[in-house]
């Protein structure tokens, strides 16, 4: 088969990633603050989030009304990932990028494979940098320049300091910052505890679960109108107007349409809500009808699926409600007994097992496909990048996060194997 050619053209693309020196400096507030004041510019919009996260995509809809899409260098490539950005940047005219924890923070080797400084380079997009004001002065300049020198491929181009307690405080450390480093202030963010997105132990509480959701973006919208220089953001953040045009080989080619005719059902409502947009978008690529099911509300699954994804989420917060719909655990259950090619992964791998044993210690009863239970945990049970190997010798990469834990029995048949990327030791 010949590979499919795209010829992206780059035009006056504005481009940005707003990153942090750290997690909790206030990257997912700020960004989204940005995107919707933007919008009430009139600029359209493309919300991109740096590595695997479902949460802070949640978000970026709410402020653009675009799903976001997720970039993640180890997961996909640098070739796909940059293929990815150039595909989605062009539905408009203004990217923006949140980044993930601190700017340089990856899988920790030379690189920084996978950190938002290493998206920075391979896409070619400056960097919006945020640092926490709140306990410093001066010592913010000797905070910036480092980052700054730290890698010398990537362009700073401002600095957004948040938690600042007056405009005198702000003053100080911008005359610090710009006068050590030469990288100008967009401005600086007074505490404002209303604009706090509450938090649940996978970081943020989905954008479903807060009241008024719309109100909360508008005014984040106009927080960041007051207090930072979306003009100077806009002029920081222009691409080359001519630039030769990007040739890309699209690596889902061989894919295309080799599915037509099946159908796929999706679980899709409060309790199953993570999804990578991309992931759905190549299903739908592969010709895959896609029939939406919600294990919440519905009897049965749809008739004449020709196979099953069930993504994670919340299914723990939702116990009752899904186990008291015995019906459709019947209905679900019966058709993985006939073999209907199923994928589950998280929250939904949760949800086939025998029974979900909350954070309160409340036991409800699941489908009972795998035998075993899930508990939630107070603490964290597994995070960061993962390999997996199937029997037939697959090889696939994934990202862990969850406070749950599998009790069964130890002779459960697994399919497969899984390690830590070598980048991290293991």
């Amino acid at each position: 088969m010949i590979p499919c050619v795209y010829l992206f053209q780059e035009v006056f693309m504005k481009q940005v990633i707003i990153a942090g020196v750290s997690s909790g400096v206030g990257k997912t507030t700020i960004s989204i603050g940005i995107m919707r004041a933007l919008m009430k510019r009139g600029r359209t919009v493309i919300p991109f989030k740096t590595g695997p996260d479902y949460i802070d995509t949640g978000f970026h809809h709410a402020a653009t009304g675009r799903a976001s899409i997720n970039l993640d260098l180890w997961m996909t490539g640098e070739a796909n990932t940059e293929f990815i950005y150039d595909m989605h940047k062009n539905e408009g005219e203004f990217a923006v990028i949140e980044g993930v924890m601190g700017l340089y923070d990856g899988l920790g080797d030379e690189k920084s494979t996978g950190s938002t400084a290493h998206l920075a380079r391979v896409l070619h997009v400056p960097v919006i940098l945020i640092i926490d004001g709140s306990h410093m002065a001066a010592s913010a300049a000797a905070v910036v320049l480092g980052f700054k020198e730290y890698d010398r491929d990537i362009t700073i181009s401002g600095i957004i300091v948040n938690n600042v307690s007056s405009e005198f405080h702000f003053r100080m450390i911008e005359e610090a910052i710009t006068r050590t480093t030469g990288i100008p202030c967009l401005g600086y963010l007074p505490k404002n505890a209303k604009l706090s997105i509450p938090s649940r132990y996978l970081g943020l509480m989905q954008e479903e679960e807060i009241e008024n959701i719309d109100s909360l973006m508008d005014e984040a919208a106009s927080f960041i109108e007051k207090h930072i220089d979306l003009d100077f953001l806009e002029k920081v953040s222009e691409g080359y107007e001519e630039e030769p045009r990007k040739i890309h080989i699209d690596p889902r080619a061989p894919l295309e349409n080799i599915c037509r005719g099946l159908k796929l059902g999706l679980a899709r409502d409060d309790a199953f809500s993570f999804y990578y947009e991309d992931n759905i978008r190549l299903i739908e690529y592969m010709g895959f009808e896609i029939i939406p099911f919600s294990p919440l509300h519905d009897s049965s699954l749809p008739d004449d699926l020709d196979a099953i994804y069930l993504g994670g989420g919340y299914p723990e917060l939702y116990g009752e409600k899904l186990s008291g719909n015995r019906t459709f655990l019947d209905s679900i259950k019966a058709a993985l007994d006939r073999g209907i090619p199923t994928y589950a992964e998280c929250g939904g791998y949760m949800y086939l097992m025998e029974g979900i044993e909350d954070a309160e210690g409340k036991y409800h009863k699941m489908a009972g496909f795998f035998d075993g239970c899930s508990k939630m945990t107070k603490s964290l049970q597994r995070f960061g990048y993962a390999e997996v190997q199937t029997k037939s010798g697959i090889n696939l990469k994934g990202h862990e996060f969850h406070h749950s834990r599998w009790t069964g029995p130890i002779e459960t048949s697994l399919s497969l194997s899984l390690s830590k990327p070598k980048e991290l030791g293991n």
